[in-house]
């Protein structure tokens, strides 16, 4: 059986930024996690759009 392991990296520079934008990246990415997991297309052909899925999780 085959895996993918994803990984999310958050940089010194930007906890810089405070507790409240730190943890609304973890959400944006989870939003994400939960679009991989559930096989959703959530940006556009070139990955530069959200797609309507992705703000329907959001």
């Amino acid at each position: 059986m085959e895996y993918e392991i994803h990984e999310l990296f958050i940089g010194g520079e930007a906890l810089d930024r405070g507790p409240v934008d730190v943890l609304g990246t973890l959400l944006y990415e989870a939003v994400h996690g939960i679009a991989v997991t559930r096989d959703l297309k959530d940006t556009s052909r070139q990955g530069r759009w959200h797609s309507t899925q992705f703000r329907e999780l959001w």
